[in-house]
This record gives C-alpha cells, structure tokens and sequence, in this order.
C-alpha cells in the first residue's frame, strides 16, 4: 500500500503540518479588532459581550444581521466568556475583550483545516507527496490570509472545519455522523451549501460511491439552506439591480479577478471595491466573458477525465453562489472577496496535488513546492 494511505504514513505527516501552519500563522494573535464587522458582530455585539451564557439560546432562535449562523455566534459568545474568565476587562480594548484569544481559535481551525484537507487527498490520491503539497497549498496561499486573520472571517473558518469534517467522515466509513457534521457546517456560514457536490465529487475521484441516502439528505437539506438564506438577504438591499441578461458579464469579470489572483495573488485587499457598477466600467469588460467560455470548453472536452473535470467542477460550483449569477448582500461593496475562496480552494489544491501525481514527465513537484515557498513569503508579508 502507498505509504500515505497507512495510519503510520499519516499521522507524523499531519502533525508536522498542523503545527507548521500554527507557526506560521501565530503573529496574528499580535493583531487586534478592526472596525471592518467586527465590531457588528463582537465587540459592540450587546449579546456576545453581555457576560452571560444566556444569549446563546437567542442565537439559536432568530438570525442576527440577516444571517442565521448560529455556531459561529455561540463561538464567538464563548470566546468572548473565555477572555472575561482568563483575562478580565482588558483596559484599552474594544468591549475589554482579549483579540488574541480569537485569533488564536482562527489560527487553531485553519491547521485543523488544512489537516483534513491533507488526509482527504491522501484517500482520494492514495500518494504522500503530492496530498503534502496540495495541503500546503491550501494553506498557505495569501487569499487565504484574510479569512485567516480577521475575527469576523472566522464563520468560513468553522463551516471549513464542519464541511471538511463531514466528507472525511463518509470516506473512512461513518454513516450518520457526517450528516450531523454537515448541519453543523450550514449552522457556521450557508456558503457550505456547495458541500454535497463537493462530497460527490471527491468520491467520484477516489472511484467510490457516496451513499444515496445520505447525499440526498444532503442536497435536501443545503437547499432548505440556501432558500433561508436568500430570504433574509432579499434583492431589494441590493443598490444595483443587474439584468439576468448582464450577469454572465459580472460572473465572467469574477471568475478573471479569482484566476488571476489564484495564479498572482498581488494587490489583495479586504474589499477589493469590484461593484457591478464598477466592472461595467472596465476594459476588461470586453475579454472578461472569454473566460468563461474557455473553461466551459475545456470542461467539456476533458468530460472523459475525471481527474481534469472533477478539479474544475468542484473550483467553480464553490464559488457559484457568489459569482454574480445570484444577487447578494455584499455586492453592494464587491462582488469579489478573498474569502469566498477559502473552502474552493480545496479543489484548487486537489488539482495541483493531481498535477504532481500524474504529470511525471517534468519534475513538476519541485516547481510546485518553489511556487509554495514564493506563496508563503507573500503570506506572511501579508
């Protein structure tokens, strides 16, 4: 059996690489609040900082600033009651909470994440070297970063660390735990609506069947999700209504902004400003929809090659709620965002871990790891 597809062949692999991304990523917890939602949903949140366990039920009974993500407020709220209990007020801080400690808890989720990613390519690739380096990838490509250290990022940190929890589960053999896993992913961030198609995908990847019953379940419920979700962001809040005949534009100029900064990620920013208004705009407008119909084109005819569609599939469906096909509430600010790649950027690292493994003619594997060492200094300048 390949050494990766042992318990003895994970275990010090993954260790290494749970602590290296706690290392890499612990100067966060030198920087504090920004005025950028934290303060909507933290420290000027009169629940989260009230002092007292009862507040956690509210979170669980009515969704808060139009989202009903009530795992990710219950954490923050015991956070927050953590920091009262270890550290008191905090003279000089926002609310008197303690920063670090939240990022500390961000830090700790994105090793955990970037773990099952790893273990996740090592069942599906069955290949050490190459599950390595996708895991490596994920996490430490600089659109990550931000998801990484902003408090208020940490939703898609925890619904990572669900959805990622739930398809690991079915592939060693569980049965009724991923569904729980999964709900739970919902209850942190409803962008984890995409996580049975991920599900599918991967299986289909390793040449394994997803039980039908709890796929089903899945999809059932990801779309009782998603409808929740779209009615308490309704299209009215929107400041720019586009045309369903000029989406393909919005969705064309989205998908150049994540393919270029997935290759070149220069230029990062928490709100890269990308509004419809603003793309309508550009020059790029032009080229922009070429994107699109290339890899529509590609897609199709590579749809023989598992290896190659699943990779590109996966990559898109993640991003598709966010896109511009579907309106919603943050594209009043941008219809782009690092974060909306956090969780698609698990088929991104699937991809280039599948590069490594099945392209032997060129010694694709020491480019990679360079292209992950010039990732990670621009990381950690970040």
């Amino acid at each position: 059996r390949p050494h990766c597809a042992t318990p003895m062949g994970r275990k010090p692999l993954g260790l290494i690489l749970f602590c290296v991304v706690i290392a890499f990523y612990a100067r966060s917890a030198r920087f504090e609040f920004i005025n950028f939602d934290d303060n909507i949903h933290i420290y000027e949140n009169p629940h989260v900082i009230s002092g007292e366990l009862s507040p956690i039920v509210e979170y669980w009974k009515n969704p808060v600033h139009q989202l009903f993500i009530p795992v990710t407020y219950s954490l923050w709220h015991l956070t927050a009651l953590t920091s009262r209990f270890l550290f008191g007020v905090i003279d000089g801080e926002p609310a008197g909470l303690c920063p670090a400690l939240f990022h500390a808890v961000s830090v700790g989720l994105h090793a955990f994440n970037a773990l099952f990613v790893f273990l996740i390519l090592c069942y599906v690739l069955q290949s050490r070297l190459p599950s390595v380096l996708g895991a490596l990838f994920f996490a430490f490509h600089p659109m990550q970063v931000e998801t990484v250290c902003w408090i208020s990022g940490q939703k898609d940190l925890v619904a990572t660390f669900f959805a990622l929890s739930a398809i690991y589960a079915p592939l060693k053999g569980r049965r009724f735990v991923p569904t729980v896993l999964f709900c739970l992913a919902l209850l942190s961030s409803p962008s984890t609506a995409v996580v049975p198609l991920f599900a599918f995908l991967l299986f289909k990847l390793a040449s394994r069947k997803m039980p039908r019953g709890t796929l089903l379940v899945w999809a059932l419920v990801a779309l009782m999700s998603a409808l929740i979700t779209k009615g308490l962001q309704p299209d009215a809040q929107l400041s720019v209504q586009v045309p369903w005949i000029l989406r393909f534009w919005v969705v064309s100029d989205s998908l150049l902004f994540y393919l270029s900064k997935l290759l070149v990620p220069v230029g990062l920013a928490v709100d890269a400003g990308r509004r419809p208004e603003f793309i309508f705009t550009q020059p790029t407008l032009y080229v922009a929809w070429t994107i699109p119909t290339c890899l529509f084109i590609i897609l199709w005819e590579k749809r023989k090659d598992a290896r190659f569609w699943v990779t590109g599939v996966g990559f898109l469906a993640g991003l598709f709620p966010v896109l511009g096909f579907i309106p919603f509430a943050f594209q009043n600010h941008s219809t782009v965002a690092d974060r909306y790649v956090y969780l698609p950027m698990l088929f991104a690292a699937v991809g280039l871990a599948l590069a490594v493994k099945h392209i032997t003619q060129y010694p694709l594997s020491r480019v990679a790891a360079v292209w992950i060492l010039l990732l990670s200094i621009l990381s950690f300048r970040q």
